[in-house]
């Protein structure tokens, strides 16, 4: 008997029996993936196009079919021309389905990657700090999310997929998102992060806010610092024939 589950779903007697079998599925390869595109769109669509469906869906099947459908209701061919709009609807396409499931582990989940999907990946701050954006995230009944366990661990936490990030962060409200950003720009200045703050402070929106106009302003005169500094010609100690004074 076969029986396929979700990876840690695997329920009662068959999580540790010593007659059950795990195997773990691999990622679709390339090739597979072309494939599928192929017998979805028609054999004429491009290697461009199959392999921006592969990169996109990163060979996740569930991805791949999600794509494929958006694709084909909005009668994409599979030319290469078209690999800018299959990436301009990736995230609308996985996002029904990552959304669902998200919204079933809970308010407090939900509250987590949201707030993960404003601080982006790849941050060097790590957990702690999306960790202190989550406590004091609100829930939808205005109380604010309860902790969980320690959030001083070493793995910092990112997504799985780039798709996934992009469906959340897509999903929350404008202004949802302007708070969020208000709020991250806030830790990340407490942080030390100042690198990080202004690119959070332009996606706030104009509120009027003294706090934020002096970051920006600060941000704005640090890069223009660096632009001339970068833009002054190197010197050597002997002048250039051009500037010397003894030169006819």
């Amino acid at each position: 008997m076969r029986v396929t589950r979700r990876a840690g779903n695997l329920a009662g007697w068959a999580a540790d029996h010593s007659s059950v079998q795990r195997v773990g599925l691999s990622a679709l390869s390339a090739a597979s993936v072309a494939a599928l595109v192929r017998t979805e769109l028609g054999s004429a669509a491009s290697a461009e196009f199959c392999s921006g469906c592969w990169e996109l869906a990163g060979g996740n099947p569930l991805f791949v079919r999600e794509l494929l459908a958006a694709a084909h209701n909005e009668g994409l061919s599979g030319a290469k021309e078209s690999v800018t709009e299959l990436r301009a609807l990736a995230s609308s396409a996985v996002g029904p389905s990552v959304l669902g499931r998200l919204a079933r582990l809970g308010p407090d989940a939900v509250a987590l990657t949201q707030a993960l999907a404003v601080l982006g990946s790849q941050t060097e701050v790590g957990l702690p700090l999306s960790w202190r954006l989550w406590s004091s995230c609100r829930r939808a009944d205005g109380r604010p999310a309860r902790g969980g366990s320690d959030p001083r661990v070493a793995r910092p936490l990112d997504f799985f997929h780039p798709l996934i990030a992009e469906s959340v962060y897509a999903d929350l409200a404008l202004g949802a998102r302007r708070l969020a950003h208000r709020r991250v720009a806030a830790i990340l200045d407490r942080a030390g992060a100042a690198d990080r703050v202004a690119a959070h402070l332009l996606a706030t929106g104009p509120a009027g806010d003294a706090w934020v106009a002096e970051r920006l302003s600060a941000a704005a005169d640090t890069a223009w610092s660096a632009a001339r500094l970068k833009s002054r010609p190197a010197t050597s100690g002997a002048p250039s024939p051009s500037c010397d004074p003894g030169a006819a």
